[in-house]
């Protein structure tokens, strides 16, 4: 297993560094401006996945019986980080969404960061920064909640439209 303590640490400075971080590109607003107050609220579940170890719905029972409300998990396959192409992030990320709802496990969403997808805001990739594959797991009502309060903002303004399409955002 790689040494956990350095992944979280590498993850907390991604969020802290670039997802939390106010920039011009979303019109003033974090990346994502929801990350900030699930981690300092302690909502936030931040460590490594590996299938290798465990299955996804156990890790996320684990996760909600802590009383979670969202996760960052990077994907590991024992020592060594899990690496997709751009192409696969998505057909991952409804595999996972598939898994949990299969498994009954109901109301909640992810969205994987992958450091190799190209989308990007008037050059800027948050995405290209991320020290790992990730695996954001959020409630439905909040990323609904979020989303709504969102549109009422400039956030999605300098957002192209294929952007929004990658993050399913119909406005």
């Amino acid at each position: 297993m790689a040494d956990k303590t350095q992944v979280i640490k590498d993850i907390v400075e991604y969020l802290t560094e670039v997802i939390e971080v106010p920039t011009q590109e979303f019109s003033g607003f974090a990346v994502c401006p929801f990350s900030k107050p699930e981690r300092t609220r302690g909502r936030l579940f931040v460590d490594v996945f590996d299938p290798g170890e465990t299955s996804f719905p156990d890790c996320m029972k684990e996760i909600i019986s802590q009383g979670y409300s969202s996760a960052a998990l990077a994907l590991f396959q024992g020592d060594t980080p899990v690496v997709m192409t751009k192409g696969e992030t998505g057909k991952f990320s409804k595999f996972l969404n598939k898994v949990m709802k299969d498994s009954g496990i109901s109301g909640y969403k992810n969205i994987c960061i992958n450091p190799n997808d190209q989308v990007n805001i008037e050059g800027y990739n948050p995405r290209s920064l991320s020290p790992y594959f990730l695996i954001v797991v959020s409630r439905v009502d909040d990323l609904d909640k979020g989303k709504k309060s969102l549109t009422k903002t400039k956030y999605y303004d300098k957002m192209p439209d294929r952007y929004k399409r990658f993050l399913n955002v119909d406005l």
